[in-house]
């Protein structure tokens, strides 16, 4: 998970969760999972759609990945991220949300 203490702005003004969002999505999510960095190729992290409501910024994600140790590629579509911020700019909660299936056969070997 990226570092929860991760600023969306450094200038004294009002947060923009959305900018900082998309900054923080392009920059470290590729870079989230808790595997080493080896045990994923990305081919494709791409943010589409940014929903923001208050503090909660909503991210759409196509993601194209291939497992290395088994070889098998995981395409998804509209993978789902959730960023939380409080009122001075700071990440207090991420959220993933995947085909949690489709990624446990990938990384068991088995294609679906």
């Amino acid at each position: 998970m990226p570092d929860c203490a991760a600023r969306k702005h450094g200038n004294g003004a009002k947060p923009n969760p959305t900018t900082t969002a998309l900054a923080m999505a392009a920059v470290l999510l590729p870079r989230s999972t808790v595997l080493a960095p080896s045990a994923l190729q990305v081919s494709k992290f791409e943010p589409k759609v940014f929903f923001e409501t208050g503090n909660i910024v909503m991210v759409l994600v196509d993601e194209d990945i291939t497992v290395t140790a088994t070889g098998i590629r995981i395409y998804e579509e509209d993978q789902v991220h959730i960023w939380h911020f409080d009122d001075r700019g700071y990440v207090v909660r991420y959220r993933q949300r995947v085909d949690t299936h489709l990624h446990w056969s990938a990384y068991h070997g088995r294609s679906t």
